[in-house]
């Protein structure tokens, strides 16, 4: 079994000089850890040996990967305050279920960098927040068309550097993109688009250590908080993520000593965080699978991913489930699980609502 890749581990290295920066040490792990990648993904050559490694039928695939083009549904979505729609393309079931396995078979062994927030267990967007709410200067940028601006050329040299020959990389490419960009809907779009941007990361990781303050990204949203230093670094920020071949949004937020500040939607003004109804997000943890008796309500926690990491749902009275952006209904009232694309574990979501006993829902 694949060992963890984990980019911010310092095991079994050589001995840097002393005066060496935080960002060489990063930079030098990242290169060792894609070197272990690289060695345990070589082997596999040919079209026959990608199909075994993840697990799937020849026939299947090869009927799957004929009509690759075919196999996307065009869905409308109205974007934040009503401003136009953006269209998702939503794999259909048997191209999704191959994208799965490419997401769970080739990826499962990798940890981003330290700066990438939203992908992972204590990596969420609180975390994001929490990290920058101690400083006085922050600045929040956007990329622009996050998924399209990654273009077919840069997803096959992602699974090149993974160390996968030109033709497997071709093959895995073309199961992981649509109309030469990553499809807004695959379940493989998110991570890959966050390795796209492992060079824009290292840059700015390392003009931010240079210049002492802190650098984060949340999916798509880019944070630098510190000194004032920050605004004298901004247009080098910009020029950057330009040289990058990426856009950024007309949306630029800059707030300085003693203003209010915000991140994400959540309020970091006074070193606490609070969201933008003022509401205090100071809380005890409850665990997955543990009940609380509120009034006489016997309320059960239970860890049922959705768009993130750390969404629950509570069963009330072993009865009645609440639930947030974790479960549908369809046109026949009957309730199931969202599609893959919406979900960060979806195996571990159905899992967890079998145990609850609450049988309500379809697969």
């Amino acid at each position: 079994m694949d060992q963890e890749i984990d980019f911010d581990s310092h095991e079994d290295l050589p001995v840097l000089p002393p005066h060496s920066s935080p960002f060489c040490w990063r930079c030098f792990v990242f290169m060792k850890k894609i070197l272990q990648i690289q060695k345990s993904k070589s082997s596999i050559d040919t079209r026959e040996k990608l199909i075994s490694f993840l697990g799937l039928k020849k026939e299947k695939f090869e009927e799957c990967f004929k009509v690759i083009p075919l196999l996307y549904e065009l869905t409308p979505i109205l974007k934040k305050n009503n401003a136009g729609y953006r269209k998702l393309s939503i794999p259909k079931q048997e191209l999704r279920d191959i994208q799965r396995c490419v997401l769970d078979k080739i990826f499962t062994d990798i940890k981003l960098p330290s700066c990438v927030y939203g992908f992972s267990s204590g990596k969420s967007i609180v975390e994001n927040a929490k990290y920058h709410s101690k400083n006085d200067y922050l600045l929040n940028l956007d990329i622009k068309d996050f998924f399209p601006s990654v273009h077919f050329e840069r997803v096959r040299q992602i699974f090149k550097d993974l160390g996968f020959n030109d033709s497997v990389s071709e093959i895995l490419c073309i199961l992981t993109t649509y109309n030469h960009e990553l499809p807004q809907g695959a379940p493989t779009s998110p991570l890959l688009a966050s390795l796209a941007l492992n060079n824009l990361d290292k840059r700015l990781m390392k003009l931010a250590s240079l210049n002492h303050i802190l650098y984060s990204r949340y999916f798509d949203d880019i944070s630098f908080s510190g000194s004032k230093r920050i605004l004298d670094i901004e247009e080098t920020i910009k020029q950057i993520i330009r040289s990058e071949n990426y856009r950024i949004n007309s949306k630029r937020y800059l707030y300085g000593k003693g203003e209010a500040k915000e991140i994400n939607g959540i309020s970091i003004s006074s070193g606490k965080l609070f969201l933008k109804n003022k509401m205090s997000l100071k809380y005890s943890i409850i665990k997955d699978d543990e009940t609380v008796e509120i009034d006489g309500v016997k309320i059960k926690c239970l860890v049922i991913p959705g768009h993130t990491y750390g969404s629950a749902s509570y069963l009330v009275n072993d009865q009645f489930l609440f639930t947030g952006d974790n479960l549908s209904i369809d046109k026949n009232g009957e309730v199931g699980l969202f599609p893959d694309f919406f979900n960060t574990d979806t195996k571990l979501q159905a899992g967890n609502l079998i145990r609850s006993s609450w049988t309500h829902f379809k697969f």
